[in-house]
């Protein structure tokens, strides 16, 4: 993911909070500082705390003294057992809290796991004139958070916090809904999105998203959590194809299954027998074009 070239380079603390975790096993804090630095920002401090209260004190103690941090971003101690210490620490040094983070992350984190999300207590806000987000301890919920709300709104949040002039960031405003038959896309204007914004997982079913529909051409993401499918089906009168934008599983066909990843492409032409499954440990998401568009073959 490409940061906007209008943007300025932000600088990011990174702090693992586990009891457990070495620098060889720290997936979370790779996957931040990854995303960070894919997104041409810096990640230019990291580091292992264990979840007590007062070395999670102690780091910030040293943060505040280093000008080159704009951003300090937690993962881990979030949860609700006994050794989850992290929010409390965190919520007792903001200044100012960003209560529509945690409500949104919760949200969007609802949406993949379900009801678990409520267990979450991921916090962001200002400490010292820098943003603070504690995320969860999982790789998935800090890519979550990141890719969906921190990253599209970084740099104008560090601009705002600073006291300068800042644009706000173009957002994608919705046409109609975001599932069932509604499109994102008026059919009357070309139009510029990110499908991966709006992404639905289901916790019981394959979520389905329409992005555009017209009598021609339909254009949508089949979202899949681990383990769920859409089973061998046919098409009449219409062709279809599936490009995976993320993760990994199986194309079904009438032979066997076909191994599939980000970027592979199946093509069904009309009456071929086709379906996906997911068999990897995060949510599978799946561009699909059909034409002409349901309702419309024959």
């Amino acid at each position: 993911m490409a940061a906007d070239s209008r943007t300025t380079k932000i600088r990011a603390a990174v702090i693992t909070v586990s009891d457990t975790r070495s620098e060889r096993d720290d997936v979370s804090g790779q996957t931040i500082r990854q995303i960070i630095n894919q997104a041409q920002h810096e990640a230019v401090y990291s580091t292992i705390v264990p979840d007590e209260p007062e070395q999670i004190r102690q780091i910030f103690r040293d943060l505040e003294a280093r000008p080159d941090i704009d951003v300090v971003i937690l993962t881990g101690g979030t949860g609700i057992a006994p050794r989850d210490q992290t929010y409390e620490v965190v919520s007792s040094l903001l200044e100012k809290r960003l209560d529509g983070f945690g409500e949104l992350f919760r949200y969007l984190s609802y949406q993949e796991i379900g009801s678990a999300a409520m267990l979450s207590r991921a916090v962001g806000g200002i400490w010292r004139g820098r943003l603070v987000f504690s995320l969860p301890g999982s790789p998935a919920a800090v890519r979550l958070a990141l890719e969906k709300l921190i990253l599209p709104q970084l740099s104008h949040a560090v601009a705002l916090v600073r006291g300068q002039p800042s644009p706000h960031p173009k957002c994608v405003h919705q046409t109609g809904t975001a599932s069932g038959s509604g499109a994102l896309v008026s059919q009357a204007s070309a139009t510029y999105l990110r499908p991966l914004e709006h992404v639905r997982f289901d916790p019981k079913k394959m979520g389905k998203v329409t992005l555009f529909n017209s009598p021609r051409l339909f254009l949508g993401l089949n979202c899949f959590q681990p383990g769920q499918e859409h089973q061998l089906h046919t098409h009449a009168g219409q062709d279809k194809a599936y490009l995976v934008l993320q993760g990994q599983g199986v194309f079904l066909v009438p032979d066997g299954e076909q191994p599939m990843r980000e970027g592979d492409l199946l093509i069904a032409p009309a009456e071929a027998p086709h379906g996906i499954r997911n068999t990897g440990n995060q949510g599978l998401i799946v561009l699909v074009i059909m034409a002409p568009a349901p309702g419309q073959s024959g």
